[in-house]
């Protein structure tokens, strides 16, 4: 690029004859086939850029992608209110609901004998 004088009021021109190459995306296959260089091989990011054709640029993105994604925690669980007994729970069905439950359940078959042999008072 030069600064001209003159008609075009100063701004930058490319020189006459001066091409602006630029190269297509990176795409899914090539993407893939950078990863798997990146997980599994020990090479220079500069090897690998002249392997696949892409950019040295383009394999340090990638890899820094890669590694920003390897090192986040999973994503913590969220709380809500049990629906029963109002608790604090992160799963369904809430354990204090479910013991309540059989308890309860427990006290009514004792109520109706359902634990106890009739044969052996």
């Amino acid at each position: 690029m030069r600064q001209t004088k003159g008609p075009s009021g100063g701004r930058m021109r490319p020189r006459p004859g001066a091409v602006k190459r630029r190269q297509g995306k990176v795409t899914p296959a090539v993407m893939e086939e950078i990863l798997n260089l990146l997980r599994t091989t020990t090479l220079r990011h500069i090897d690998i850029a002249k392997q696949v054709g892409v950019s040295r640029g383009s394999i340090g993105i990638i890899a820094r992608r890669e590694r920003l994604y390897e090192s986040r925690p999973a994503a913590a669980p969220i709380a809500f209110r049990c629906p029963g007994c109002h608790g604090m729970i992160y799963e369904k069905p809430c354990r204090l609901c479910e013991a309540k439950a059989w308890i309860a359940r427990q006290e009514i078959q004792d109520l109706l004998g359902y634990g106890t042999n009739p044969k052996n008072p």
